[in-house]
């Protein structure tokens, strides 16, 4: 591809060159040095100018600098971009330009961190009140209680009911030592199974956090995509050929101005 573009441009820029010498021979073109490109000017007749100069208006191709083989065409690092979202979506989509794309990932970020927190701390007071319910109305020690104890507790309405139970399925390991400590006997039977109703439902909450989790993941990878995808569309593009075209005064001498149209080609 960039062999095409050299031998693209040197045969443009050789061109310029046989065809400019006859223009000018004939009198009515001339090569005019602009911007360290050269033009093609091609005389359209005399026009009169302000304060009684007169001017050409005259018309130039633009043509590539020899040295020049690529244009300068400013591209984003599709790394980068990738890189970018991956630690913080949208922050990719803002390094390539894409600010409402970047505003949508980004919402989409603190979206899922505020359920996160949300939910959590929501779980947290759900588990704090079901424990502060079995002090109350089952005579339990709070601190030191593992998830088994706590589940254990909503079974049986005492600590040796549970124990009778684990012998008589000869599961000795499992026993509770009836102390202070572990011991826990329920005011009702109703208060266990509501009891028992509450831890459920705060351990399905805490289960809900996966979900939040799970979506900060998908978001990090989906913004990271995106803004790889974005990244190669927006250079592909840039780097397409592509035509443009200005009308446009230009003065080349004091007291001259040119009238040009300016035709130029991107790689």
């Amino acid at each position: 591809m960039i062999i095409k573009k050299i031998a693209l441009t040197l045969t443009i820029f050789t061109g310029l060159f046989f065809i400019a010498p006859a223009l000018q021979a004939a009198g009515d073109s001339e090569l005019i040095p602009f911007n360290n490109q050269r033009f093609i000017a091609l005389n359209a007749g005399p026009a009169k100018a302000a304060a009684g100069s007169f001017a050409t208006a005259r018309f130039y191709v633009n043509t590539p600098d020899p040295l020049k083989t690529v244009s300068a065409v400013t591209t984003k690092s599709v790394g980068k971009a990738f890189l970018f979202s991956l630690l913080l979506p949208g922050s990719g989509q803002y390094y390539l330009g894409y600010k409402n794309s970047a505003a949508v990932f980004l919402g989409l970020e603190a979206f899922c961190w505020l359920g996160l927190w949300a939910n959590a701390s929501y779980g947290a007071y759900l588990t704090t009140e079901y424990q502060t319910y079995a002090v109350q109305h089952a005579g339990v020690q709070k601190q030191g209680k593992n998830r088994r104890y706590w589940s254990d507790i909503g079974k049986y309405d005492d600590i040796y009911a549970f124990n009778q139970k684990r012998e008589q399925e000869r599961n000795f390991a499992d026993l509770y030592d009836e102390n202070t400590q572990n011991y826990w006997k329920w005011d009702s039977h109703v208060n266990r199974l509501d009891y028992d109703g509450k831890r459920l439902h705060a351990n399905a909450v805490d289960a809900r956090d996966v979900y939040f989790q799970l979506a900060v993941v998908v978001n990090h990878l989906a913004g990271a995509i995106h803004a790889l995808f974005m990244a190669r569309k927006q250079n592909s593009r840039k780097k397409r050929a592509s035509w443009n075209w200005q009308l446009k005064t230009y003065g080349f001498t004091p007291g001259r101005r040119y009238l040009g149209f300016r035709l130029s080609k991107i790689f």
